[in-house]
């Protein structure tokens, strides 16, 4: 019996959400403008692609791209922040 391959996933930030910068770090707000998220560098580029458009892997290369010291270890950072992301209920 063979495994068929999983389905890809694309995630999607939660609309109500808005990302901007708050001093020296990221935030995701809410619409009456509770802060919901304080973001790494890392944790804000890979939500700018929480789009619905890009799928685990491509978030991951484009990280490793745009911040090239960032380490070895990107593609397991990103499954882990999306995977917060996901638990948060910020994506879905």
């Amino acid at each position: 019996m063979q495994n068929s391959p999983r389905p890809v996933h694309y995630p999607r930030a939660r609309p109500d959400l808005t990302f901007r910068p708050v001093e020296g770090h990221f935030a995701l707000t809410d619409r009456a403008g509770a802060q919901t998220d304080r973001l790494t560098l890392i944790a804000a580029l890979v939500w700018t692609y929480c789009d619905g458009r890009h799928a685990a892997d491509a978030i991951a290369e484009a990280v490793a791209r745009e911040l090239p010291d960032a380490g070895e270890d990107v593609p397991a950072r990103v499954t882990a922040l999306l995977a917060r992301f996901a638990s948060q209920g910020i994506v879905s």
